[in-house]
């Protein structure tokens, strides 16, 4: 047996789990994702989906996993509502998701580089990339695009 979307499983894991299933052998890693899993099959399957699904933000440099929509797909899912900005004089192109009960959280992704690159500029998550100067990074005053 394999691991489904071992690189993915780590972004789901809090700092302990993570540092104990890093230092696991092959046969150890998939033990802890059984157990991992025991008793949660609908989450598990919750989970393989939305990294099935995280392969669109996949990009000619980096897996799905390891760009910051990727990211945020497979640890919270699809977002309740995109809205989608693209060039219009005063902003790069941008994207906000938002994510309706419980908190009403958001993030706002930006392709600074024009390059279809999308980087992670705000949320309203406490812990996650949030820059307090997001407006400005979007603006495409003295952006070379």
């Amino acid at each position: 047996d394999e691991i489904p979307f071992p690189d993915h499983f780590g972004l789901i894991l809090n700092q302990n789990e993570a540092d104990l299933y890093d230092g696991l052998d092959t046969d150890g890693r998939m033990r802890f994702y059984t157990a991992y899993w025991l008793g949660a099959p609908e989450q598990r399957q919750q989970f393989e989906e939305r990294c099935e699904e995280s392969a669109k933000y996949s990009n000619a440099y980096r897996e799905a996993w390891e760009t910051d929509r990727g990211r945020v797909y497979v640890i919270y899912g699809p977002p309740d509502d995109i809205e989608l900005e693209l060039i219009q004089g005063k902003h790069v192109p941008y994207e906000i998701w938002y994510y309706y009960g419980g908190r009403n959280d958001s993030f706002i992704f930006a392709d600074r580089t024009g390059a279809g690159s999308y980087e992670q500029v705000y949320s309203s998550v406490e812990g996650e990339v949030s820059y307090t100067n997001w407006e400005e990074m979007i603006s495409t005053t003295g952006v070379g695009i």
